[in-house]
């Protein structure tokens, strides 16, 4: 799938298919939120949440006393996110645009990826996020990646995904990410059906 048709097909989901009756819909993300205390939490963060889309990470963060960057391929979903969060959407930057591919003026201490990094089943986009990962995520950094686990499903939102186990995602990233916290979780969409997660907590080398 091109670039340009990855973003045609977000933008129609995003449109077409109202927020809570999305599949991968949370209204608190519990465990990306617990990972987060994990790193320390300290203030003055600058956090970057990839594939934010509809995301309401931002409201367990104090977006006044840390710096919160929200990227997402969808314009659509960026400015669902901004409506929703209303009276403190100022504090937060917006970005849409592909991980892969984007370029940043600034680096990040704390990378956030719930259910994005599946979607790379190409070696070569898989390279390139890896490679944005390096670049823009500091040195003692944190990451926070969430996939569908080696027994979850094989497509999302009518995509291929990559299934991961805490071995295999470890090797994926290579020697510079240090495997600190592993949580398995069962995701029960709107419709009632069950995904496997697998959330890893990794500090950058």
């Amino acid at each position: 799938m091109t670039d340009a048709s990855l973003k045609e097909h977000w933008e129609k989901v995003y449109t077409k298919t109202e927020t809570e009756k999305r599949g991968w819909y949370q209204k608190i993300p519990v465990i990306s939120l617990e990972l987060y205390e994990l790193t320390g939490a300290h203030t003055g963060q600058k956090i970057l949440d990839v594939g934010g889309g509809t995301s309401h990470l931002s409201e367990g963060i104090n977006v006044q006393l840390n710096q919160l960057t929200i990227l997402d391929i969808s314009e659509a979903a960026i400015s669902e996110l901004q409506t929703e969060l209303k009276d403190h959407s100022h504090h937060i930057h917006f970005l849409s645009g592909d991980i892969c591919s984007v370029k940043f003026n600034d680096t990040f201490d704390i990378w956030h990826d719930r259910a994005v990094f599946h979607f790379l089943t190409e070696a070569e986009d898989r390279k390139q996020y890896i490679d944005q990962l390096n670049q823009y995520l500091k040195p003692g950094g944190w990451l926070i990646l969430a996939t569908f686990a080696s027994d979850g499903p094989e497509k999302c939102s009518g995509l291929p995904v990559r299934r991961y186990s805490k071995e295999s995602l470890s090797e994926t990233l290579g020697k510079n990410f240090e495997l600190k916290k592993t949580v398995y979780y069962t995701h029960h969409t709107p419709s009632g059906n069950e995904q496997k997660y697998i959330y890893c907590l990794f500090h950058k080398n």
